[in-house]
């Protein structure tokens, strides 16, 4: 696979505790919701992909209309686990969290609210944010929005841990410019997360980087200028 090289204007990163209570840079991602810009009625039907975004989102400028990207190794899981168990307990389950459970409902929610015309795509993949990446630079479009969420095991307290990472792409009006390869690489471990925080990490830092990831039979080198 040949380089892609994308421009990145803005990012922002919300991740539950369990994430980030040993980063050094924690203090860098958000932890709580805001979600004073999504009408009352609303709120209490999104779950945390969607509240993760709109809080992240309320920091960037969505004036002009741009394809929204949603990627994720398994979306919400664990909506969707809930709703398997209603099933099983009550044979019926809630329409509209059937219908929120969908990998792209996010995207297509956060198109909604910004009265965004564009396209929104889903990705499902180990490389959930190199493949979402890649699906913003395939579209052509000067910018783009990828919103890169991860549900976790559940942790000692019961409760499932998270993060969204969201980056804006802008190629012509940037503050870093980010050159992804990709490779053929003979490994058979991967942690789905690492690219993430990582990705963050080098981008808060101020010197130009360059680092590598590792998938399933892939190597991906990543540059920011």
């Amino acid at each position: 696979m040949s380089n892609i090289n994308l421009g990145i204007k803005q990012i922002a990163m919300l991740a539950s505790n369990g994430f980030i209570e040993n980063l050094p840079y924690k203090n860098e991602i958000k932890s709580a919701f805001d979600l004073s810009l999504v009408p009352s009625l609303e709120r209490r039907r999104l779950g945390n992909a969607a509240k993760c975004a709109f809080t992240l989102l309320k920091d960037f400028d969505l004036s002009q209309t741009m394809p929204i990207i949603f990627s994720s190794f398994s979306g919400e899981i664990y909506r969707c686990l809930d709703l398997l168990k209603t099933l099983k307990k009550e044979h019926l389950v809630s329409p509209t969290s059937f219908s929120l459970s969908v990998l792209n409902a996010t995207s297509a929610l956060v198109a909604i609210m910004t009265k965004n015309h564009s396209e929104i795509s889903a990705i499902s993949a180990d490389c959930s944010l190199e493949y979402g990446l890649i699906n913003a630079y395939i579209k052509g479009q000067p910018q783009a929005i990828v919103i890169n969420y991860e549900e976790n095991l559940l942790n000692q307290s019961g409760e499932y841990e998270y993060f969204c990472l969201i980056i804006h792409i802008d190629n012509f009006n940037y503050t870093k410019y980010l050159t992804l390869e990709c490779c053929k690489h003979n490994c058979l471990s991967y942690n789905q997360y690492l690219s993430s925080f990582e990705f963050f990490r080098h981008y808060i830092a101020k010197e130009k980087s360059k680092w590598e990831s590792i998938s399933n039979h892939l190597k991906w080198k990543w540059q920011l200028v």
